[in-house]
Parts: structure tokens; C-alpha cells; sequence
């Protein structure tokens, strides 16, 4: 199956189509990114994913075709063909 990953935390400024297989999930994603190193701002995979509350690298907060997967099944949401996943670093300034 293959799904678009764009986004900061994930070492990607434009979207890049990546192959998973099939019934793969968000932290299925993350683990691989992880693994191929493809981050650019520091992360390494000695960090490990922060997962539990469905955040990911670089406590980036993790959307699948617009929706923040908090409110979905978290890492253990599944991916289908096609689908958008976004890695997004909350900011808040003034």
C-alpha cells in the first residue's frame, strides 16, 4: 500500500509516497521513519517514538487525511492506500 508522509518532524518539507504493507499502522510509520533516519532536525531512532498519547517524533502531533489520530485509534490507526499523513510540531508564541 502506499501513503503520502509529509511534514517537519519527519525530516520531509514536501510529501514523498512511501510503500507499507498492507494493515500497517501510525506507529508502524513512525518506527520506519525512525529507522531510515530520514529526520533532519536532530531526532535519532536512539530517541524512540514518543507514542503513547499519539504524538511522534519530536513530540510532533500526527493528523491521517486531515484528522489528529488522538481522536482516531491513536498509533494502532491503520493505514489504507492513499491516505495523507501529516506530522505537524505545535507552536505557540506572541
Amino acid at each position: 500500500m502506499r501513503v503520502s508522509v509529509s511534514g517537519i518532524p519527519a525530516g520531509l518539507v514536501r510529501s514523498v509516497v512511501m510503500d507499507l504493507p498492507d494493515g500497517a499502522t501510525v506507529g508502524d510509520l513512525v518506527e520506519r521513519l525512525l529507522r531510515e533516519d530520514l529526520s533532519r532536525d536532530g531526532m535519532s531512532s536512539a530517541q524512540g517514538p514518543d507514542l503513547p498519547d499519539g504524538r511522534g517524533p519530536g513530540q510532533s502531533v500526527i493528523f491521517v487525511n486531515g484528522r489528529n489520530i488522538g481522536s482516531l485509534a491513536g498509533v494502532k490507526t491503520r493505514l489504507g492506500e492513499g491516505d495523507k499523513v501529516l506530522f505537524v510540531i505545535p507552536a505557540a508564541g506572541g
